[in-house]
């Protein structure tokens, strides 16, 4: 942004496709996705400073088409296809231990929802199976590990969707 122009920055560690990606710090985390071999539960960090690739810490389960956001220093992982089925599983990664955990599972399995983060809450919204594309908003609450479903959704389905959160 600084130089208003396009620059190329190294290639990643693994080929991948369908990952999850967040700013945290001075790194760019590319989680999971689609490898050459299969789905990935591998992660690795783009650093602004020294402009290398690094592996990280992997997730604990692999998974394709999630969503991904960063809520206080924390990434948080929904979803998301293993190959197989749809999952409804969830993780947290926490900068701090750096440790994947797994937290409460979502009410539904969908797979390129979206997230967003909003007033400590986590917002993922819509989604699919194949089968059926979501117009449903799952509403995660970090401080008591529990899911609720908004009554109130969208009024139409949207699977593969952008989310932007704006503030005022």
């Amino acid at each position: 942004p600084m130089s208003d122009q396009w620059s190329r920055v190294p290639l990643m560690l693994s080929k991948r496709a369908d990952f999850g990606l967040v700013m945290l710090n001075d790194e760019i985390y590319a989680i999971g996705g689609q490898g050459e071999k299969g789905i990935l539960a591998s992660v690795e960090t783009y650093n602004f400073v020294t402009g290398h690739w690094s592996e990280a810490v992997s997730m604990t389960t692999p998974r394709k088409g999630h969503a991904t956001v960063l809520l206080d220093g924390k990434i948080y992982v929904f979803g998301g296809s293993d190959g197989t089925s749809f999952l409804s599983s969830a993780a947290v990664f926490d900068s701090v231990t750096l440790r994947w955990s797994e937290i409460a599972n979502m009410p539904t399995a969908v797979w390129g929802a979206a997230a967003a983060a909003v007033d400590g809450q986590l917002y993922v919204i819509g989604g699919e199976d194949f089968l059926n594309i979501y117009r449903t908003v799952q509403v995660y609450h970090p401080s008591t590990n529990v899911w609720e479903q908004i009554s109130q959704s969208m009024h139409l389905e949207r699977g593969w969707a952008g989310v932007a959160v704006l503030t005022t």
